[in-house]
């Protein structure tokens, strides 16, 4: 593996918070063959917060979603467990609707761009309130 600048530099420019080819050894750490990080290479612990409360709403949006060089849209996953039932994804932005305790955790955002480069970003989602607090 090679450390390079020019991936920061990219991904300062689109403000994304990680990306990766198989080329290439980013913060995220490696690569698989497809361009995607590994999943023991997730930064979870650097994911952006989000607090909301039980019954609330949540937009988590994708940073990169629309820019130029990106291919298709975001895919969305919760690190660990699944999308709750009430979800949809609407111009790149997964949408919670009627938050329960459980929807939260960290989210991962994944875009593919032209020139195989994966971007990755983290929302670690916190939801308060309930009978449980």
């Amino acid at each position: 593996m090679v450390r390079t600048t020019a991936a920061h530099v990219f991904e300062s420019m689109l403000g994304l918070s990680g990306l990766c080819n198989s080329d290439v050894h980013t913060e995220l750490g490696s690569c698989s063959g497809n361009g995607l990080p590994n999943a023991n290479a997730q930064r979870v612990k650097d994911a952006q917060p989000m607090i909301r409360a039980v019954g609330q709403e949540a937009h988590l949006t994708c940073p990169a979603e629309g820019a130029r060089g990106v291919l298709g849209e975001a895919k969305w996953e919760k690190v660990g467990g699944e999308l709750p039932y009430a979800y949809s994804v609407r111009n790149g932005v997964l949408v919670l609707k009627d938050l329960a305790r459980s929807d939260g955790g960290v989210y991962k955002c994944t875009l593919q761009t032209e020139s195989g480069m994966a971007t990755v970003t983290h929302i670690n989602l916190q939801v308060s309130g309930g009978p449980f607090q």
